[in-house]
């Protein structure tokens, strides 16, 4: 994303954008902002973990759903109110769920981490297009394996013969409750 480019895209002169936004990380901060600001929480349901299971999906599902910004939003910090909001929600889980401030902050941003990390691996698997520099084909991760001795890898070959599941529904949910349930 460049000044110049999104001027392009939007009709207007390159400074024209400098009336609204004073450089490029402004507007990353405003997109990551807006995207935060747009993930839909579930209600509580009662049951912490899965009230925490359900922050970290609506979380993949507003990334995967732009998945052009997960490049974005691994690379910088989300300080805006819309991410704010996000650790006010999984707060709202940790907290009255009888864990003290310090171990909510410990276990919340690893959880973050995870799905982060996720969508990191996830959005340029099914959207290429969206995050190029990020991009590792299914062709690349099968000639990966396929250089290897499979004698050398016998666990490996065990629990993942070949990397056609790379990223997955399944994967994900189940590494999400290995991750609240270590909370």
């Amino acid at each position: 994303l460049s000044m110049r480019r999104l001027a392009a895209a939007l009709g207007v002169a390159p400074m024209a954008t400098y009336r609204h936004f004073a450089d490029r990380a402004a507007i990353v901060d405003a997109l990551i902002d807006a995207a935060a600001t747009g993930i839909r929480i579930p209600a509580p349901s009662g049951d912490w973990r899965t009230d925490l299971s359900g922050i970290a999906r609506a979380l993949r599902v507003t990334l995967m759903a732009q998945p052009a910004l997960v490049e974005v939003v691994i690379s910088r910090p989300a300080l805006g109110p819309g991410a704010i909001y996000l650790a006010e929600a999984a707060y709202a889980v940790f907290v009255p769920a009888g864990f003290g401030p310090r171990t909510t902050d410990r276990a919340a941003n690893p959880l973050l981490g995870y799905v982060l990390g996720f969508a990191a691996l996830e959005a340029p698997r099914w959207h290429p297009e969206a995050s190029p520099s990020l991009y590792v084909g299914q062709d690349v991760l099968q000639e990966g394996y396929g250089a290897l001795d499979p004698a050398s890898l016998p666990f490996t070959m065990q629990v993942q013969p070949d990397a056609s599941r790379f990223v997955d529904d399944e994967q994900f949910d189940h590494g999400d409750f290995a991750a609240v349930s270590a909370a």
